[in-house]
């Protein structure tokens, strides 16, 4: 027993040595242990981050991970700054963690002085040669939408020569330490154990002082179209498995060519769904639309192949003719379908029978009489959203405003089509001087994403390139889109 209690004294006293001796190298490997040991952290630039000299990261916000996750990617000290909250109230095993990584209290109602001098703090470490971290949205998502980044970096990096680097968490939001699952975020959740979490790191981008934070924007913007593609291209085993129960559901094993080619298309839409509709496996979804409709099968057929929600597509009758006692057995959550849908319901459904639904979704608008008539009726508003037949994708979607942790982020717009999903992007052009419009102004519409690469589909685009559309609308201050004729 005697020997046994020198062994550990002496291996206490070794770690103690080696945290003194190499302070930044031992607290690398305190929060790789922490973080990855529960989470399957994948990275994809983690060499972008440089190994010395001043560096500014700045990146996406979903959970209370995320400062461990990008910790994690480089064995050097990253000094974030964080919500006064998170190392007040947020309990002891996350203030330990943020204050033995030299995190900077910082909260958006603090007074001029007090938030200059936590921007001065970061400003230093850069100076002395230090990482800073930053995450520009000031709060976690609540839809799965990036907020508007807040001003504040410029100050932070005038004059440093640090290297500025964008980073996306992709996957964070959809952890209980989020607000994916949850109303209120929980460190280490057991249902957590294992989950899968993408990050990409993208190289430098120049840190020039005009219409830096609109840049910086952009830039993790396309960090969301980066780590989509990571994240399909390294899920392998997802996408073999959802092949499969949609070759067996969809065609009866024929055609396997034609699915396997739309798969990373299919599984990048069901990916961005997943998040703004906050699904999971107890929800129930129909599409109102026949199984051939590109639509209709990636509601009815990829959505529940990938996510292993509950499809009742083949549950009701395929000519449409739905009774109550049927749909009150289906128990659907999330409707899908075009106007003449739910006009049928409105006349013909018990409110009892869709008691179950909470979204429901609307493609092609409707007059709002039909829409006042059905609110009224099942409890539930019609969320427009916007399908490309062209290029075959799911492109936006209005979703329910989410109030949760103290703050609401809007999800819905009336009169538009919603927000693009959060693994794509989308741009107004015009079609004459082939010019980037700004907001506000109606052009052509362009779109990017794994959603939209090619991979031998006709409708697609190149990796990286932009897939334009027939359709011409407009995109407003806060990402939501509108449609013209």
């Amino acid at each position: 027993m005697t020997g046994f209690l020198l062994v550990v004294g002496l291996l206490l006293g070794l770690a103690v040595l080696g945290f003194w001796i190499f302070p930044d190298i031992s607290r690398w490997i305190l929060v790789l242990l922490v973080s990855r040991s529960f989470y399957r952290v994948r990275a994809k630039g983690a060499a972008n981050i440089p190994r010395r000299g001043p560096a500014l990261l700045f990146g996406n916000h979903t959970s209370f991970m995320d400062a461990l996750w990008i910790l994690s990617l480089r064995p050097r000290k990253v000094r974030f700054l964080v919500a006064r909250e998170y190392m007040e109230d947020r309990g002891k095993i996350l203030r330990w963690i943020l204050m033995f990584s030299g995190a900077i209290p910082i909260h958006e109602k603090d007074d001029p002085k007090r938030l200059a001098r936590s921007l001065l703090v970061a400003r230093k470490a850069l100076l002395e040669g230090g990482v800073v971290g930053v995450f520009p949205e000031g709060r976690f998502t609540r839809t799965g939408h990036l907020h508007p980044f807040k001003h504040g970096l410029e100050s932070i990096i005038r004059g440093t020569d640090a290297a500025v680097v964008p980073f996306f968490i992709e996957g964070g939001f959809r952890t209980r330490a989020g607000l994916g699952l949850n109303g209120k975020p929980v460190l280490f959740h057991p249902s957590d154990l294992l989950r899968r979490i993408y990050l990409w790191v993208g190289e430098p981008i120049e840190s020039t002082e005009s219409g830096f934070v609109s840049k910086a924007e952009a830039e993790v913007q396309r960090g969301a179209v980066e780590a989509a593609r990571f994240r399909i291209n390294s899920d392998g085993k997802v996408r073999e498995k959802a092949i499969r129960r949609v070759q067996r559901r969809l065609s009866g094993g024929k055609n396997p060519a034609a699915i396997r080619d739309l798969s990373d298309r299919m599984i990048a839409q069901v990916n961005g769904l997943e998040v703004v509709a906050r699904l999971s496996r107890k929800d129930g979804v129909f599409g109102a639309f026949p199984s051939d409709d590109p639509l209709g099968q990636l509601v009815n057929f990829w959505l529940p192949a990938v996510t292993r929600c509950r499809s009742i597509y083949s549950e009701l009758p395929t000519d449409g003719d739905f009774d109550d006692q049927v749909l009150k057995k289906a128990r659907p959550t999330i409707l899908f379908g075009e106007a003449a849908f739910f006009e049928m319901l409105v006349q013909k459904i018990l409110p009892e029978s869709l008691g179950s639904v909470r979204l429901a979704f609307l493609f092609g608008g409707a007059d709002s009489e039909m829409r006042a008539l059905f609110s009224e009726k099942f409890g539930v508003s019609l969320l427009d959203g916007f399908f490309s037949q062209d290029s075959k994708v799911l492109v936006s979607l209005n979703v329910p405003d989410a109030d949760l942790d103290g703050f609401c982020q809007t999800g819905s717009v009336s009169g538009t089509v919603g927000r693009p999903l959060p693994n794509g992007r989308v741009r107004i052009f015009d079609d004459r001087s082939r010019n980037e419009l700004g907001d506000n102004r109606p052009g052509l519409i362009e779109i990017q994403g794994p959603a939209v690469d090619r991979g031998g589909v006709e409708g697609g685009s190149d990796q990286g390139e932009w897939c334009r559309l027939p359709e011409r609308g407009r995109i407003d201050e806060e990402g939501f889109l509108t449609l013209f004729s």
